[in-house]
């Protein structure tokens, strides 16, 4: 099996990446990698699909107050539970929260984990990976 690790504002990349798992592709974890603006993360980490205020970074494709595609994740996440999404959508757009329960955050997180860095995480990294590879490699934080 083949992990992916990517970075994660609107969830598209991480949705399609998802949508190949379930058609048989050997993908084993995905990885979400976000900033500071972390609703991805805290989802995955503990259920709570919280939409909070969006601080400039310097990941600005990550800058992403509400990822669209997470509802197509958990369509399927339930096995296509149209009536159960919709019921967790309408939530979220009443109340601005979605809280998976139990049963949900194990089941999302048998496919999927996290990680939020700050702005001076990031440029670290950058630093360290154009200073230690032998061809200088400028990474893109996306």
């Amino acid at each position: 099996l083949i992990d992916m690790v990517l970075p994660t504002g609107a969830m598209g990349n991480l949705t399609g990446a998802y949508m190949a798992k379930q058609m048989g592709v050997p993908i084993g974890k995905l990885y979400c990698g976000v900033n500071i603006n972390d609703i991805t993360h805290r989802v995955i980490d503990r259920g709570e699909f919280h939409q909070q205020k969006i601080e400039k970074t310097l990941s600005e494709a990550l800058n992403v107050e509400v990822p669209y595609n997470f509802e197509r994740i958990l369509f399927y996440l339930t096995g296509g539970n149209e009536s159960l999404v919709k019921g967790w959508m309408e939530t979220m757009d009443k109340t601005k929260q979605l809280t998976l329960n139990e049963l949900w955050l194990k089941r999302l997180q048998q496919d999927f984990q996290s990680a939020s860095i700050t702005d001076d995480e990031m440029c670290n990294a950058l630093r360290e990976t154009y200073e230690s590879s032998f061809d200088h490699y400028l990474c893109d934080p996306h």
